[in-house]
């Protein structure tokens, strides 16, 4: 990330995607404007990029809630 070069070590998590790893990435591509959201649906993980207009704008037309990263 501009020109830095960043390394994170997502958690071992039995076979599972450690969706943890995001807030961390987050932390780097904040002055993006950009950001990691995800959506959990029973054991299905929906993970997607969006502005804060674009998440405002799904939660407000299509009623998506996505999960808080903590």
């Amino acid at each position: 990330m501009n020109g830095k070069k960043r390394t994170l070590y997502p958690e071992q998590l039995n076979g599972y995607l450690d969706i943890g790893i995001l807030e961390g990435i987050n932390a780097i591509i904040a002055d993006t404007g950009y950001r990691f959201e995800v959506m959990v649906v029973d054991e299905m993980v929906f993970v997607t990029v969006l502005t804060e207009p674009e998440r405002k704008k799904l939660k407000e037309e299509r009623m998506l809630i996505f999960d808080e990263l903590e």
